[in-house]
């Protein structure tokens, strides 16, 4: 019997609204988005429209694609157990099933590629995984469909499925020229999802370092994922993170890490036995019974860490991951967010997953449930003319045009990394953040002025000078030079009647400034900031003061 959770129930009805509203538009083809978020049942909601489908519509043939078997698999099964009556097959080379003349043929996109013809018409197609279809040119996905229209008399409703309705090359899948999806019609939301118990929540404990990938190049938007692999390698760092989370994580059953490339991975099993961990070590190498066989062994709890590269980031069902360990850096936020994941599937022996990241992604990519999507920010390293990126033609990842094979192993000569002092301590759900309380014992003022900017600004930063060195507490600027009237120097008014200083209103900027200097270098005024730390910079949420009349009347 199918049985549908309210929130499933509810996407489903908003993209049946959605098409219905659109049943009679004939003057362009419209195809609809579904957003769900990983380990939000996709595979059930994709049961229950092509049941309805099939059930509604009795000539209805629907093919469901996707680029992994295991998602071809698990989508299939995940059918046949909730309508076991239906006529479904498998197209996969991989699986070594060919079926053709099915109702619903679930197939792999690399398999089918160039056999529409083959395969008949279908009504309604659906794409899991739809991000990784690209907004221009003609790879595996773009051509079949195209070759499916014509067979198919020049239409066909397609219908995406992701958690990520985004590329890091171009945007989101339903904006901008090219694209094959025009709305979302559908949008699961995570937090709600987590309050109410249907996924794991996740958390994020301070480690030790966070390896600073500053000197790494990017191409095509990512990481060069071999000069990323050397740099997490460097200077001892894979040593010093797996000890790190050996203590930080001693209470956790079952870790997921993941590393940047096969020698890396190696190295990290290689310091998890020293530890006394046992573990696995997961490739697109691995022979696919021997994978089945460790991931057993994963879920009886005989292996306590599975590490892995670039494969268990889908497909893969493992609710008792309790623990994820980040060693691969990532610019893109679909695959930070796949990776994270993993962890959310609830199981009833954890309460939550804890996230130990090396490599900066947290606070690259901020909240799993309102993430900082920088999209289309193509690093310019090409030549004039010179195509950006590239698309895998096995695997359908996106890679820079210079680079001779996919990134799963390929190593490029890497600078010298820095390691950052500091460690990562983002949260992960928007609910989780707290303010941050920062001593401060100086404050120094400057003028600044930024580059192409018409006025300058008056530069405040407040220091620590109670440890080894000077640290910087945050950084404030007051639009003391903008015009009257003008939003920055409203803001810069307000600034200076904090300090109660609007007797000096009629004096000089410097005049006002040389004051508060004083007043500051006295040492009775801040004593604390309480900071907001989700940014790029602290953001200054309020301040706390020596004495309660610090502050002159």
């Amino acid at each position: 019997m199918l049985t549908l959770r309210q929130y499933q129930q509810d996407a489903i009805s908003q993209l049946y609204d959605w098409l219905r509203e659109r049943k009679h538009d004939h003057d362009s083809e419209h195809n609809p988005l579904v957003v769900a978020p990983t380990g939000s049942g996709k595979s059930l909601l994709i049961a229950a429209i092509i049941r309805d489908a099939l059930v509604q519509f009795k000539g209805q043939r629907v093919l469901v694609l996707t680029h992994v078997k295991e998602l071809i698999e698990q989508n299939h099964a995940k059918l046949m157990a909730v309508f076991p009556e239906c006529d479904a097959g498998i197209y996969s080379a991989s699986i070594g099933l060919r079926h053709t003349q099915n109702k619903v043929i679930f197939a792999g996109i690399q398999s089918v590629a160039d056999k529409a013809a083959l395969l008949g018409e279908f009504q309604v197609v659906m794409v899991d995984e739809c991000h990784l279809i690209p907004h221009s040119g003609i790879g595996r996905y773009r051509q079949f469909l195209n070759d499916l229209r014509e067979v198919n008399g020049g239409k066909i409703r397609v219908v995406g499925f992701t958690a990520t309705p985004y590329r890091l090359d171009s945007g989101y899948l339903h904006e901008g020229n090219g694209r094959l999806f025009t709305d979302i019609a559908a949008n699961i939301e995570l937090l709600p999802l987590i309050e109410a118990g249907y996924l794991a929540p996740l958390t994020a404990k301070r480690t030790a370092f966070t390896v600073d990938l500053d000197s790494v190049k990017k191409r095509g938007g990512e990481y060069i994922i071999g000069e990323a692999g050397t740099a997490m390698m460097a200077d001892g760092n894979t040593g010093k993170a797996i000890e790190d989370a050996v203590y930080r994580a001693s209470d956790r059953q079952h870790w997921i890490v993941f590393a940047c490339t096969i020698e890396h991975a190696a190295e990290i099993c290689h310091e998890l036995n020293k530890h006394g961990i046992t573990n696995h070590l997961v490739t697109g190498q691995t022979p696919k019974k021997t994978r089945e066989a460790m991931l057993q062994e994963f879920r009886d709890g005989r292996v306590r860490a599975l590490v892995n590269v670039g494969v268990l980031t889908t497909g893969v069902d493992l609710p008792l991951i309790d623990c994820i360990i980040l060693l691969r850096p990532t610019a893109s936020t679909g695959l930070y967010l796949q990776m994270l994941g993993r962890g959310m599937r609830p199981h009833d022996d954890k309460a939550d997953c804890l996230v130990l990241d090396y490599a900066g992604n947290i606070e690259r990519h901020g909240c799993v449930d309102d993430p900082n999507i920088n999209l289309g920010k193509i690093v310019e390293d090409r030549e004039p003319g010179e195509p950006v990126v590239k698309t895998c033609p096995e695997c359908e990842t996106i890679v820079h045009a210079k680079l001779l094979v996919c990134p799963c192993g390929h190593e490029f000569p890497p600078p010298k990394p820095k390691v950052s002092d500091v460690a990562a301590n983002a949260a992960l759900l928007s609910t989780q953040w707290e303010p941050v309380i920062q001593k401060v014992t100086r404050v120094e003022f400057s003028q600044y002025q930024k580059a192409g900017s018409e006025y300058p600004v008056t530069k405040v930063e407040y220091y620590n000078d109670d440890g080894m060195w000077p640290v910087k507490v945050a950084t404030e600027f007051v639009c003391d030079y903008h015009p009257d009237g003008s939003w920055g120097k409203q803001k810069a008014d307000a600034w200076w009647k904090f300090w109660r200083l609007t007797k000096y209103q009629d004096n000089s900027i410097y005049l006002r400034q040389a004051y508060l200097h004083h007043l500051f270098s006295t040492g009775e005024y801040v004593s604390h900031l309480r900071l907001d730390m989700r940014g790029k910079y602290p953001s200054i949420l309020g301040k706390s003061f020596c004495k309660p009349h610090a502050i002159p009347a």
